[in-house]
């Protein structure tokens, strides 16, 4: 009679190390069956982190370029040379404002450069210019971008388009966020609402603008512009 086997005893070690064998092998095993995929995953990865890199490197790298050229202009601001600062002096091979804000647009430096391009096209009456570089304006300053939509609504005014300047000019007045500029901003929305006939929201924002900035110098002449449009809608 066969004497039965005594049961083989396995160590826990034995046992993790028969589990890591198992797993290692799955793992190879779709490792070969998906390298294709897994390569191409692999690269794709590399790549976007290559790109991401090359990106902040050109930001830097677009930024400094753009400070050290709109740095070079801030003496032809400071003495009014106007036409030489926007567009630039081919004598002392210094790079006008304008071609700073087109090729730089996208860093701080080059959003300078937007905002006074703009400013000065529209100084020069020339509104067309003056609107593409201030709605070209993205930054992450309040303050800049607030000017920017008033700005545009100024712009839009000139050309008579008031409904839109209005709802600029509101824009503004929230960006900011600011007791003198948004009440000023509020105030100027209310007159080209009402120069725009639209004289129920014009007493609505002369009416905000009493309530949130009832200590400014606008607050205190809402009163006075909310009968005058109220009478216009009673007509």
């Amino acid at each position: 009679m066969l004497k039965s086997k005594k049961p083989v005893k396995v160590s826990h070690k034995e046992i993790k190390e028969d589990q890591l064998v198992t797993a290692y092998t799955e793992v190879l095993a779709y490792y070969y069956k998906f390298q294709k995929q897994i390569l191409i995953a692999g690269v794709a990865f590399l790549v976007i982190v290559a790109g991401i890199a090359a990106y902040l490197y050109l930001k830097s790298s677009n930024e400094k370029e753009a400070s050290d050229l709109l740095s070079k202009v801030y003496p032809l601001i400071e003495s009014n040379q106007t036409d030489l600062a926007l567009n630039g002096d081919p004598k002392t091979g210094v790079v006008g404002l304008k071609a700073i804000a087109d090729d730089f647009g996208s860093t701080p430096s080059g959003t300078v450069a937007e905002m006074y391009t703009a400013k000065y096209s529209y100084d020069l009456k020339k509104y067309d210019d003056a609107e593409k570089y201030y709605d070209a304006v993205s930054s992450e300053d309040p303050y800049m971008q607030s000017a920017a939509y008033a700005g545009l609504a100024a712009t839009k005014e000139q050309k008579k388009e008031f409904a839109d300047a209005a709802s600029l000019y509101i824009k503004a007045a929230k960006t900011a966020d600011l007791n003198v500029m948004s009440a000023r901003y509020l105030h100027l929305a209310g007159l080209n609402l009402a120069e725009a006939g639209n004289y129920k929201e014009s007493v609505e924002t002369f009416t905000e603008l009493k309530e949130k900035y009832k200590d400014s110098t606008y607050g205190k002449e809402a009163d006075k512009y909310i009968a005058l449009f109220s009478a216009k809608i009673a007509d």
